[in-house]
């Protein structure tokens, strides 16, 4: 795909989320998550196939992972979750009433429905999308170091929430990195669920009780998500060994494509405004 068209799809995947959260209301929140995100990746398709890709799950990245490869990419969920947890209570500290809005909105009438909402369709749709169509687009055109990061701010923005803004920039560097490391969107899909689903399931087990972590707790947190940081970039390395993918990427010594476009501009304006307000909205007391 050509990058204004992948720049136009995020940007209509945007307005097509404001439209099913503001004007379409669906009362089964998994129906109409089903609704809003197929209809996007329909759109996705489309214009795949209008710019004359033959064969789109390959340009995702739908490759095969072998089973040896996919339990390192769980080692690697395990290594660095310490390192993105700490990042959450950190900018809890700063949006504190956000993140418990964020917390009541993981958390569904039941258990199914929310492993469904929060794990199962985020980590297909945003890895389809994120790490599939905008991370290995902008890589393929040399500027690797600048995909991974635009990726992860584009992971980061479209959620439109200040509690969950830094914690996704951080995971959208990890699984941009994974995704590459491997050479198949299936691992960051892996990741990105066993992520969701934890976090899911760690709210659900918590619920009710109200106790604050001790001291202790958040030392420990410390310890692992310092271990976790080192770690992670060794388990990469391994992980690329073990795909037969190794050697580092470099940024291309050839005249570099430009990444941003007018369509990706809006996007960041739009979602970065979305963010501010809705955070401004939620903690001031009006």
């Amino acid at each position: 795909m050509k990058i204004r068209t992948v720049n136009r799809c995020l940007l209509i995947t945007i307005l097509v989320m404001l439209l099913f959260e503001m004007v379409i209301h669906i009362p089964s929140a998994i129906l109409g998550d089903v609704i809003s995100k197929g209809l996007i990746l329909a759109i996705l398709f489309f214009l795949a196939k209008r710019d004359g890709v033959s064969d789109v799950p390959a340009m995702l990245g739908f490759h095969r992972v072998s089973l040896p490869v996919l339990g390192l990419c769980v080692l690697f969920f395990l290594v660095t979750y310490p390192v993105t947890l700490a990042v959450s209570y950190v900018t809890n500290l700063f949006t504190g009433k956000l993140g418990s809005l964020l917390i009541d909105a993981i958390v569904k009438p039941s258990l199914l429905e929310s492993v469904i909402c929060t794990a199962v369709i985020p980590a297909l749709f945003e890895e389809i999308l994120l790490r599939g169509m905008a991370f290995q687009t902008y890589a393929r055109t040399g500027r690797f170091r600048a995909a991974v990061l635009l990726s992860a701010l584009l992971f980061a923005l479209i959620h439109m929430n200040l509690a969950q803004f830094f914690f996704c920039f951080v995971i959208g560097i990890y699984l941009a990195l994974l995704v590459d490391a491997t050479g198949s969107v299936w691992s960051g899909i892996a990741v990105h669920f066993c992520n969701n689903f934890t976090t899911v399931m760690l709210n659900y087990l918590s619920a009710g009780e109200g106790e604050e972590n001790s001291g202790a707790f958040y030392i420990v947190l410390a310890v692992l998500a310092a271990a976790g940081v080192a770690l992670s970039f060794l388990l990469l390395k391994l992980i690329r060994r073990a795909a037969g993918r190794e050697g580092l990427r470099h940024d291309s010594a050839q005249p570099p494509e430009k990444l941003v476009t007018p369509a990706l501009i809006l996007l960041i304006v739009c979602c970065g405004v979305l963010t501010v307000l809705t955070g401004v909205a939620v903690l001031l007391p009006f």
